[in-house]
């Protein structure tokens, strides 16, 4: 299944990008140049999809791009992963929240 959301590349001012994907609470990511920025967004994509599948969360709908462009002042492009692909050549192991006891000794 291949899913395609726009993404927004902030420049920031030490160098590199940070990337937004407005449908996508919370999926951003970083990159130190453009190249990286794109394969870093791609990257976060896959795994945030990968993981509502997971935990069996509704996919949200990509907005239309040319939308999020007129809303924007950072520089707006379409970020697209094959989720099955993703899921197949990248090893994703989903957390499960565990209960943890600390030793004695850290809690005194």
């Amino acid at each position: 299944m291949k899913k395609l959301y726009p993404a927004v590349l902030q420049p920031e001012p030490e160098g590199g990008f940070t990337v937004l994907f407005p449908d996508l609470p919370n999926c951003v990511t970083y990159g130190d140049d453009l190249q990286n920025a794109l394969e870093m967004a791609q990257e976060a994509l896959g795994l945030y999809l990968v993981s509502l599948e997971e935990y069996k969360k509704p996919i949200p709908t990509a907005s239309n791009i040319n939308e999020i462009i007129a809303q924007s002042i950072d520089t707006v492009i379409p970020v697209m992963v094959e989720v099955n692909q993703y899921r197949r050549n990248n090893s994703v192991n989903t957390l499960t929240p565990t209960s943890y006891t600390s030793p004695k000794l850290l809690l005194s």
